[in-house]
């Protein structure tokens, strides 16, 4: 998350829990993928779209804890999440490739790109970008698509 924001705790930590910590609504838009004024709009709309998010006279903070569980993260740090655009963009392919590479699935049923649903958006795990393999998956449809779609800069 951005060293920038400065996130709030509040509680004393009991029996060796942490205090409930506060995110910005910065912070989540990073990690979501999301334009702050998007998601502003959208806690505006429909308050409940983050569970338990507060517009205190800061702006919008959003406890850690309903973060995690919409993220279904339980421990560890949080991931950081990309649209299809911007992974297309970032591997110079076409939205269409990567689209199709969240929907292929290899042997043991996993996607070649997986991707989640959150708020109505595709997102992508950064990891899972840089996880790709270097060639095409033997168990992959014939035609590769992995470097032939190249988009022009």
């Amino acid at each position: 998350m951005p060293a920038a924001h400065a996130s709030r705790s509040t509680g004393s930590a009991k029996r060796g829990r942490p205090a409930r910590r506060w995110l910005t609504l910065a912070e989540v838009a990073s990690v979501l993928s999301w334009s702050e004024d998007a998601l502003e709009r959208l806690l505006a709309t429909a308050p409940g779209a983050l569970p338990d998010a507060v517009l205190g006279s800061s702006g919008w903070e959003i406890p850690e804890r309903a973060l995690r569980e919409l993220l279904d993260v339980k421990v560890g740090p949080l991931p950081a999440y990309a649209t299809v655009a911007e992974v297309a963009q970032a591997l110079r392919l076409a939205r269409k490739t990567v689209y199709a590479w969240t929907s292929l699935r290899g042997p043991d049923g996993r996607a070649l790109l997986p991707s989640r649903e959150i708020l109505g958006r595709k997102l992508i795990d950064t990891r899972d970008v840089l996880a790709l393999p270097a060639t095409w998956p033997a168990w992959a449809p014939r035609r590769s698509f992995l470097f032939s779609e190249e988009v022009s800069s």
